[in-house]
């Protein structure tokens, strides 16, 4: 199958990661934040083309954020519709779970998940409610990835990978952090605050 990523609209940074990613696992990848499935797209081709049984989650409201491109989109009020329609070519790969990201960590058992990658919300305090509830999803020797290490001018994503999670990897302008082993549940008596 043939990549048609580039053919939908959006941002998207971090082929490297996935492309690692498909070549080192072979289980359950978890995808926050999916916009209009441009990254999504790029996922699942490598995953089909690498012929593992590769089981992909993609976990996203649809409702876009209050970040300004977004706001400013045309396709705001309708991108379920419009992810579905960019992601057709792949959808029998892909299970769509249209809801917040901590709460869609919880329909996962611990230690469970290869791979998950944070690319929904950007501010400070989403970004560490996803590590809290994705980190202990990770099996050992899984990732926790996400993008958008530098955003903002406060720049609140690293600030809060930089917090919960160190010895993390910059790649570009994402960030991955391997899990050694099997990571605990992040509760407010053992959450670090940054």
């Amino acid at each position: 199958m043939n990549h048609f990523y580039f053919s939908i609209p959006g941002w998207f940074g971090f082929e490297d990661i996935y492309r690692e990613a498909v070549d080192r696992y072979d289980g359950i990848f978890v995808e926050v934040g999916a916009w209009k499935g441009r990254s999504t797209a790029f996922l699942a081709v490598t995953a089909i083309r690498s012929g593992k049984p590769i089981d992909i989650h993609v976990v996203d409201t649809f409702e876009g954020s209050d970040e300004e491109a977004h706001r400013a989109d045309p396709d705001i009020g309708d991108l379920r519709a419009v992810f579905e329609c960019n992601v057709a070519p792949v959808r029998h790969r892909l299970t769509v779970w249209q809801m917040r990201s901590v709460a869609a960590a919880a329909l996962f058992d611990d230690a469970s998940l290869d791979f998950v990658l944070l690319d929904g919300a950007h501010d400070h305090d989403s970004v560490r409610a996803d590590i809290a509830a994705w980190l202990p999803k990770i099996r050992p020797g899984g990732w926790l990835c996400g993008d958008d290490i530098d955003w903002g001018t406060d720049r609140p994503v690293r600030r809060a990978v930089d917090a919960m999670l160190p010895g993390w990897e910059r790649r570009g302008c994402a960030w991955s952090f391997e899990v050694q082993e099997r990571a605990p549940a992040i509760t407010g008596a053992n959450r670090k605050e940054g």
